[in-house]
């Protein structure tokens, strides 16, 4: 029995040594690993030719200022930021009737609270609706490029020649 233990303790010191002895090589054998990997993707891409020069190019900038949605989002958070300005206007008069003293401070503290809970649901509110503009976007950018057969989809400021411009397609479809 005193064998096999001191057989085990052996074997597991030699594996912390080996461990140890590695450490330094980790980064190389991550690089090792991803190039090998890397070599299969760039094989599987260029043996499947109907793939090859299949890009689709979306040009956001125009899809944002073209956005209906966006704009729709645009003039509502105006409007809540303006009402939030208004407010802040009020409480600052009713701030300024008051004389210095902990009634002030208490009044100044139950407004800042406020102004700050205004804000993040104002921040909260435009948060959701951009995300939910986002995902209606990429759906009708995922179907266009389905079914026009094209394998990838970039943004037009990272392409600098080639690819098929679909964002006049989708303009319309989102309009």
């Amino acid at each position: 029995m005193k064998k096999v233990l001191s057989a085990k303790k052996q074997n597991n010191e030699k594996v912390c040594t080996l461990i140890e002895k590695t450490k330094p090589y980790r980064y190389y054998i991550l690089v090792a690993i991803i190039a090998f990997l890397s070599g299969f993707i760039i094989k599987s891409v260029t043996t499947n030719p109907s793939k090859i020069n299949t890009a689709a190019i979306v040009d956001v900038q125009k899809l944002i200022n073209n956005s209906a949605d966006i704009k729709e989002l645009q003039a509502d958070i105006a409007k809540k930021q303006e009402d939030l300005q208004k407010w802040v206007k009020e409480a600052h008069d009713k701030i300024s009737k008051y004389k210095e003293g902990d009634a002030k401070k208490k009044l100044i503290a139950e407004y800042e609270a406020e102004f700050e809970q205004k804000q993040q649901e104002i921040q909260n509110e435009y948060n959701e609706k951009l995300s939910q503009i986002d995902k209606k976007a990429t759906k009708v950018i995922n179907k266009v490029s389905k079914s026009k057969g094209y394998g990838i989809v970039l943004t037009k400021s990272s392409v600098i020649t080639g690819g098929s411009d679909i964002t006049d397609e989708i303009i319309d479809i989102l309009k």
